[in-house]
């Protein structure tokens, strides 16, 4: 019976390089939710509500009257789980920045999403070096997180 071997060089073995690369996908992960953050069409939405929480109106939508310019109705936000704006309050008051709540939530889901991809694939026993590989390929490709809304991230983390 032919034995098999594992051809992969030695310095994919290294622990200090794993370390690098979790490092530089932390990095740039977390650079590239900076530079290209999500926060048009609905997470404005979802800001708005976080904000009109705090100012006391509830998890809602506000608008204002065209015919009398004073008179601003609010609605309960029904188009969306209130979820994200929820996470969001929080953030904004430690951080005092609406932009700053949105990235940091976005940074953590794409965090958890590698993390949590990683772990799956260990459970299925992948071998180290195609780990190290697919971390450095996740580290500077924009894929899932530039098509996956920072919504469906966190939702895919916590389900």
């Amino acid at each position: 019976m032919t034995e098999i071997r594992d051809l992969s060089p030695s310095f994919l073995q290294n622990r200090f390089l794993f370390y690098f690369v979790v490092l530089l996908v932390v990095v740039l992960r977390v650079s590239h939710e900076m530079y290209f953050p999500i926060l048009e069409s609905d997470y404005g939405g979802q800001i708005a509500a976080a904000k009109n929480f705090l100012d006391g109106k509830g998890f809602s939508g506000c608008s204002v009257n065209p015919l009398n310019l004073e008179q601003v109705n609010c609605k309960p936000l029904t188009m969306w789980p209130v979820g994200y704006a929820m996470l969001l309050v929080p953030a904004y008051l430690f951080f005092k920045s609406w932009f700053a709540a949105c990235i940091f939530w976005q940074s953590v889901g794409a965090l958890l999403l590698v993390f949590f991809i990683f772990r799956i694939l260990r459970l299925f026993n992948v071998k180290k070096n195609i780990l190290l590989l697919f971390l450095f390929f996740i580290a500077f490709s924009p894929t899932p997180f530039y098509y996956l809304a920072p919504t469906d991230i966190l939702s895919i983390d916590f389900f």
